[in-house]
């Protein structure tokens, strides 16, 4: 494996004997983007994938050399741009979040089960960098643990925070998410929240809605949060 970095960008390249599975694992394992795909005769060499700050090449063995080239100049030229530097202006506003928050809910009640509460712990940082946000959940429903990691940016192209989330059932989610004020509202494909923050940004409330397999959203859970540091 080969490395190198530029004003805290990371790029790095790695040999595969199989390029297609590697890349495979990296796009729709770990979430990655392809920017750029290397072949010769038909055959796939090597490519460029992205994530965030991260340029990750997967390239055939043997072919390292050229495919960190094209990784520093695909890294410059992310460096040109203003992009990156929107996205991270639009991640800070995001800070109202940081810290460690005390969690209650209340969930509804449904054909097949009795109302349930919820209490978690929800803690919110930033990644080593800045580019990313990380929101952790320890929670219990009822007499059940449930636990979580999120990961927030900002993409420019949707104008929108986006989040993937994974939990211990080995579940995983994407979401966008918007904050206009105090308002903060979150929306994945089954799930949506609305919510607003205290005046003094001490307390998050707002209602999680869940929508049915007709297409009709119901109230899954009234939640409330409290910093506690």
């Amino acid at each position: 494996m080969a490395e190198a970095t530029l004003q805290g960008k990371l790029s790095v390249a790695i040999s595969a004997n199989d390029v297609q599975r590697s890349l495979d694992f990296y796009v729709k394992g770990l979430g990655f983007t392809e920017a750029d795909r290397m072949e010769k005769n038909g055959s796939l060499e090597g490519a460029m994938i992205t994530a965030g700050d991260v340029h990750l090449g997967v390239a055939r063995r043997g072919h390292l050399t050229p495919m960190m080239k094209s990784a520093r100049e695909s890294e410059r030229s992310t460096m040109a741009t203003s992009s990156n530097t929107r996205s991270n202006r639009k991640l800070k506003a995001l800070a109202t979040l940081i810290g460690v928050w005390n969690t209650e809910g209340d969930i509804a009640a449904t054909a097949t089960s009795p109302s349930t509460k919820l209490l978690a712990t929800d803690t919110y940082e930033w990644l080593p960098g800045g580019h990313f946000l990380m929101h952790r959940v320890d929670a219990r429903i009822g007499d059940a643990a449930s636990r979580s990691m999120e990961i927030y940016c900002y993409d420019d192209k949707r104008n929108s925070y986006v989040s993937r989330s994974y939990d211990d059932q080995g579940k995983i989610e994407e979401f966008t998410a918007d904050l206009k004020g105090r308002k903060w509202s979150i929306k994945g494909e089954a799930l949506r929240f609305a919510g607003q923050f205290s005046v003094d940004g001490t307390m998050l409330s707002g209602r999680w809605e869940q929508r049915s397999g007709t297409g009709e959203w119901a109230t899954l859970m009234d939640i409330r949060l409290a910093r506690a540091a």
